[in-house]
């Protein structure tokens, strides 16, 4: 009996110590799970961080990205446009070019109508006056002698004819030379008219060696 009543007693005082030991485990393992929460909050803080990072990151790689290819556009419109001004340029250059030779042609182009025209006139009249003198001399022989002269190449006949000019002073030479031009004139318009009413078939009264000689005196 007296020795249940001990440890009725023991017990009894043993079980606020086991509370307050039971308190204290609480405590200890609150204190760790709040130790454990608050390490776990701040990992998952930095985890979170280190995402935002990340997507900061790619933000600023796009934008990156995008002003570099604004960048370069922006070089191409200002290249292509430098290159547009030059074609442009280039092209004004080359139109100039044009008008210039096309100036210069159309120029060209009417002197030249206007020489032909002018050498048309001039041969129509050289024409004309050709048939009005080969009709004037229709009816006019050549003289004898100056045939026979010219065919047998008789100098000293032609000089005694008159087609040359004896030897005269040196006062007297302008008015010998204008009268042995207008004699060369005149009888090469009656030889020629002459000699446009010959057959061409037939010989020819004057040789290339005569005719290269009356060139020279003419």
């Amino acid at each position: 009996m007296a020795n249940n009543a001990q440890h009725a007693e023991n017990g009894a005082a043993s079980s606020p110590i086991e509370e307050l030991c039971k308190a204290v485990f609480e405590l200890e393992a609150y204190t760790d799970a709040s130790e454990d929460k608050v390490q776990w909050t701040e990992i998952e803080h930095f985890c979170n961080l280190d995402i935002t990072l990340k997507r900061k990151y790619e933000e600023l790689e796009a934008k990156e990205k995008e002003f570099k290819e604004k960048e370069t556009n922006a070089l191409i419109v200002e290249k292509e446009t430098t290159v547009a001004a030059k074609e442009l340029d280039f092209l004004d250059r080359i139109q100039e070019l044009k008008d210039a030779a096309v100036s210069i042609t159309t120029e060209f182009t009417c002197k030249f109508q206007s020489n032909t025209c002018e050498s048309s006139r001039c041969f129509g009249r050289l024409r004309h006056q050709g048939e009005n003198t080969e009709n004037m001399v229709v009816n006019v022989k050549p003289h004898p002698k100056l045939t026979q002269f010219c065919r047998q190449k008789d100098t000293k006949g032609l000089l005694n004819l008159g087609f040359y000019p004896p030897v005269e002073t040196y006062q007297t030479m302008d008015a010998t030379l204008q009268g042995m031009r207008k004699s060369c004139v005149v009888l090469i318009h009656a030889m020629a008219s002459f000699l446009a009413r010959i057959d061409p078939g037939a010989d020819h009264l004057l040789n290339p060696k005569t005719k290269q000689q009356a060139k020279a005196i003419a």
